[in-house]
């Protein structure tokens, strides 16, 4: 082999390598995503459907929820360029809604079901739009940045 066709398979490898990583970066984010937005669903509703036993039982269920994410997620090595903005904004969004979502139903004392089931969609927004948008990432996000 020439020193230029060494160079090109080499390119090539390196090519495949960055679109590789950066599709399996989008994919454990997504499943990052909407598994936190699930678990947020379920949070709210038993939060909001137990009263005071649901807030043991949820927070609780959510520290462990919490604690294997953050274990799971940096078993991922490296992520696609612009994840950790993502999931910043998605978090931010949640931690509003969820929020509110709270403030209401707990301090108006709210036991109809229907609040707490849209509330729970509700804070699941802005987690799955992020995980849908992080399936249409640009290309041009294409380089790594070190978790």
């Amino acid at each position: 082999m020439s020193h230029s066709e060494d160079a090109r398979a080499a390119l090539i490898q390196a090519q495949h390598l960055a679109a590789t990583t950066r599709q399996n970066g989008q994919r454990w984010m997504r499943i990052y995503l909407i598994g936190w937005a699930v678990a947020s669903a379920g949070l709210v509703l038993v939060i909001g459907l137990l009263g005071k036993t649901g807030m043991i039982i949820g927070l609780s269920a959510w520290g462990l929820a919490v604690a294997a994410g953050a274990l799971w997620s940096r078993r991922q090595g490296a992520i696609a360029a612009g994840t950790s903005r993502r999931i910043g904004t998605a978090a931010a969004g949640w931690a509003i809604v969820y929020g509110v979502v709270l403030a209401v139903g707990l301090g108006g004392e709210l036991t109809d079901l229907w609040f707490w089931l849209v509330g729970a969609a509700a804070t699941m927004i802005p987690l799955v739009v992020a995980a849908i948008r992080c399936g249409r990432c640009d290309a041009s996000e294409s380089s790594l940045e070190s978790s």
